[in-house]
């Protein structure tokens, strides 16, 4: 069933108001929540997620766009919906995470987030989250999960490991999808804006910040749609090895602030002798205890994260030096991690895999990663499936 991209057959959400409309009629005092979007050039599916907002029918929302100076029909879009905006504008920045600050800074609300203009919300997911945060008080970010799709209507779940979240979370980004993350804006007067230095990892870096000072939530709810296509920006910078590099300097400031409170020079003389560390001078605040095996663990997963890049690669001697220090090392975790191991093992074959373009390995892991996901019954083919599906789990 094409759902997409055929302006004949728009229906489902967020083309229909699915919502019940006494859903709200709680006598909460309802928090205001701010969601900015930015695009640029978004033109394609912005419509969607501009639906996908408004047609929340929450009672107490600030609605922004801050768009790059698109040049397609983004701005024929966003005036069609105007009455729905509270604010926009469309001037160039110098990329997304410029255009998310410009939006935060504008936003009054006491919860904000972000939604990109090629994602989508689900519906009630605004509901959902202001009654958790109504009775959660002591919590400042809460996420929840979601699912993948794309433009040929297939959709499958997200399926992040949780386990050990405490020290993914201040490693990498640990969550299911960003437009499932839904924070208190008084986080930014604590630990500051998204450093738009990141092309790439800004809302990684930004949550990892977060990570070392607030509490947050996990909740059972299906917030968002993250959606597949070739023009990710992920996808373009991964091709161009941009995702490594900032892995390298994000963690490096994770070690760097951890220095006033624990004993990480271990960790940092390794990484040095890896060639893994920048030292920026930058330094986190932190208001968390960690204690030393949580931060080990943390950065044990740091070393395999940068194996996965040097496969990615096919640079077999860095691959090599880095699986030496874990066995060596942290042969205790070591020991017990197949994803450590079948890495280990794929390494024997990196050499056949050079002779293998990059498109048709992402091809063959992708048939791969969609066979796992229909055997697992998370796979299906069109909206109404979605539906049965996000029922059954």
């Amino acid at each position: 069933m094409k759902w997409y991209n055929d302006s004949s057959r728009k229906y489902d959400w967020p083309w229909e108001n699915i919502i019940e409309k006494d859903l709200f009629i709680d006598k909460i005092d309802w928090p205001l929540i701010s969601i900015v979007t930015p695009n640029y050039n978004g033109g394609n599916y912005l419509e969607e997620a501009i639906r996908s907002v408004i047609l929340q029918s929450y009672p107490n929302l600030q609605y922004l766009i801050i768009d790059g100076g698109s040049n397609d029909n983004s701005i024929e879009i966003i005036e069609k919906y105007s009455k729905y905006i509270d604010y926009w504008e469309s001037n160039e920045d110098s990329g997304p995470a410029e255009a998310i600050n410009k939006g935060m800074k504008k936003a009054k609300g006491e919860i904000v987030s972000w939604l990109n203009s090629d994602d989508l919300l689900s519906s009630t997911s605004l509901y959902n989250i202001a009654a958790t945060f109504c009775k959660n008080k002591n919590i400042d970010l809460i996420y929840g999960t979601g699912f993948y799709f794309d433009d040929k209507g297939y959709y499958w779940l997200s399926k992040k490991n949780y386990d050990e979240f405490d020290a993914r979370s201040i490693t990498h980004f640990a969550f299911d999808l960003q437009p499932s993350i839904f924070f208190r804006k008084s986080i930014f007067a604590h630990i500051g804006y998204l450093d738009e230095s990141f092309p790439l990892q800004f809302d990684t870096e930004l949550f990892i910040r977060a990570s070392l000072n607030h509490e947050m939530l996990k909740i059972p709810y299906y917030l968002s749609f993250f959606r597949q296509h070739n023009r990710r920006l992920t996808k373009i910078k991964y091709a161009e090895m941009k995702y490594p590099e900032e892995l390298v300097r994000i963690y490096s400031r994770v070690l760097c602030s951890l220095e006033s409170k624990n004993d990480v020079q271990e960790y940092i003389n390794i990484a040095k002798d890896l060639d893994l560390f920048i030292d920026e001078q930058i330094r986190y605040p932190i208001n968390k205890v960690f204690d030393q095996t949580l931060i080990k663990r943390s950065f044990y997963i740091y070393l395999i994260k940068c194996c996965i890049n040097f496969y990615e690669k096919n640079n077999l001697k860095e691959l090599r030096n880095i699986l030496s220090v874990l066995k060596h090392n942290f042969n205790d975790f070591y020991s017990q991690d197949f994803e450590a191991k079948r890495i280990d093992k794929m390494s024997q074959f990196i050499w056949a895999q050079k002779l293998v373009p990059r498109r048709i390995r992402k091809r063959i892991q992708n048939t791969r990663y969609r066979y796992w996901l229909n055997r697992n019954d998370l796979y299906v083919e069109n909206y109404q499936n979605y539906v049965n599906l996000k029922e059954k789990l």
